[in-house]
């Protein structure tokens, strides 16, 4: 695989969990959206949300209460830093920088790709979670206007 193969922007698709024994559940509801952006010198970003998120009860983001800000928290997820490709096994690195999840910050996480048309698959290594193990697989579609 090239690195030019997944360079530029790239629109959601799926995104799906599934564990050893057969169970699956979607991170961000069935029909979630989100972008994926991979520069040529090595920089990226994630961003993947539910499309049924519930509004705030107010534009005043201060007057949230913690009910809406832990629904909010849990339908999102963000994440930008450094990317590297191994071209013979796919495997991509992201080593991320600053992201919604705290403990993430800092470390590399590896996923798996391929790259069928115009159609990249990332899936993550197995992780643990509430006493199963699963593997997360996230469909991309390159953007439209992508070197247009």
């Amino acid at each position: 695989m090239l690195s030019e193969s997944i360079l530029g922007a790239w629109e959601l698709v799926s995104c799906v969990g599934e564990s050893r024994d057969g169970g699956s559940f979607f991170p961000y509801g069935e029909k979630p959206v989100g972008k994926l952006i991979y520069t040529e010198d090595g920089h990226l970003a994630v961003v993947l949300m539910n499309s049924q998120r519930t509004f705030f009860s107010s534009e005043d983001i201060s007057k949230t209460t913690i009910e809406e800000t832990a629904a909010a928290f849990n339908t999102f997820d963000a994440y930008a830093g450094r990317w590297n490709l191994d071209p013979e096994t796919g495997r991509i690195e992201h080593t991320i920088e600053c992201g919604r999840i705290p403990n993430w910050v800092g470390k590399t996480h590896t996923r798996f790709s391929s790259v069928k048309d115009e159609e990249l698959t990332l899936s993550t290594e197995e992780f643990s979670m509430a006493g199963k193990t699963w593997q997360v697989h996230v469909r991309w579609r390159r953007a439209s206007n992508w070197r247009d």
